[in-house]
């Protein structure tokens, strides 16, 4: 009896091994044919999915429907079979979260198209920020108008000015107003803030602002033509200052503030460190271990290079995970893609062991 039950938890554990994954969407990593530089993808498992015939290619996240592909100047939206939905002759952005896209015509503006590729909102718009499946964020002639897609209502968020730029988060819009000043050769706009219904968060206040994400944003002054921050401030979504940060620090490098409540930030003359959603350092810069060349969060990791290339691995509270001399890797979809001269191409599960190797002969990973 003793026997059967021992033999009847082996078998239940072989069983559960083989199935990790059944049930699940499959997630798919980027290939690339080194002897034609054509793009295609593999599953974790290293199955290639999709052969390698595109010129370009977007990023594919675990909960990506479709990607972006681009061949002979063509832009497909394709599923994850590889099944081509719909094509455009001009640059195409597929938002997993909204399930919409956006393409720029000949005339470099953009439209707004469903999945589809039918045209979502009649127009032709400067900028385009995708809020939710609902609403949608666009400037046409200098004025930003919110744009409801079930009612097809569309409302004038800043009114009496002319905006230049525009940030748009889940619930906020951070906008800029001002002048060019020809004896300074540059714009002097400030960025203010409101909210989805227009109501002012924050006056025009700041030389620069880096646009909302995860209710967080940094703002920050200049002097002079100084690309360089002389102060910088952390702000919360009711563009309240939760921390200042005195010194010159990059916020240029920041293309989101942050993400699951990491920013990654650098600092002239220290290097790049990490911060929290209070603005405390998860990695100080100030450490010498934490010099890098470059640092990124990368959904749930913390993503370094130092300058001797190596990449370092950390979690969200700044505990290394593990470090690697490889000459490309990247985190997504739960694992590390890398690609190396030596040791190939595949991928590494969070502790460094390699999972999965792509093939050698011909494919490697391709990083953004």
């Amino acid at each position: 009896m003793k026997k059967r039950t021992i033999l009847a938890l082996l078998l239940s554990i072989v069983l559960g091994l083989l199935c990790i994954g059944c049930g699940q969407e499959e997630q798919l990593f980027r290939i690339e044919d080194q002897n034609t530089g054509l793009i295609g993808y593999a599953n974790q498992r290293g199955k290639i999915v999709i052969e390698c015939q595109y010129d370009g290619y977007d990023t594919i996240r675990d909960d990506t429907q479709y990607m972006v592909v681009e061949k002979e100047e063509q832009y497909m939206l394709i599923d994850k079979a590889g099944n081509v939905i719909f094509t455009v002759d001009g640059p195409l952005t597929y938002y997993p979260k909204t399930n919409l896209c956006d393409m720029m015509d000949r005339d470099m503006m953009y439209v707004v198209l469903d999945t589809e590729g039918n045209q979502k909102i009649p127009g032709q718009f400067e900028l385009v920020y995708m809020i939710d499946q609902s609403h949608v964020c666009v400037k046409q002639n200098g004025e930003v108008f919110m744009c409801d897609l079930e009612t097809n209502e569309q409302r004038k968020l800043i009114e009496g000015k002319t905006v230049r730029n525009i940030w748009a988060s889940d619930q906020l819009i951070a906008y800029t107003e001002g002048e060019f000043d020809d004896r300074l050769n540059r714009w002097t706009e400030k960025w203010g803030v409101v909210d989805m219904q227009g109501n002012e968060i924050l006056p025009p206040t700041y030389d620069e602002m880096i646009g909302y994400s995860e209710n967080r944003a940094f703002g920050y002054f200049t002097e002079g033509r100084s690309v360089w921050s002389t102060e910088m401030h952390l702000l919360n979504e009711k563009g309240e200052v939760i921390k200042v940060f005195e010194g010159a620090y990059d916020p240029y490098l920041l293309q989101q503030p942050f993400e699951n409540g990491r920013a990654a930030i650098v600092q002239q003359g220290v290097g790049w460190g990490a911060i929290d959603e209070e603005g405390n350092w998860v990695l100080d810069p100030a450490e010498e271990e934490y010099n890098f060349t470059y640092l990124r969060i990368e959904e749930e990791v913390i993503h370094g290079i130092t300058y001797g290339d190596r990449h370092v691995f950390y979690d969200l509270n700044g505990k290394k995970l593990f470090d690697s001399y490889v000459e490309e890797a990247k985190y997504t979809n739960g694992y590390i893609a890398f690609s190396d001269e030596e040791k190939g191409s595949g991928l590494m599960n969070l502790s460094g062991k390699i999972v999965t190797r792509f093939p050698r002969s011909e494919e490697r990973f391709s990083r953004n």
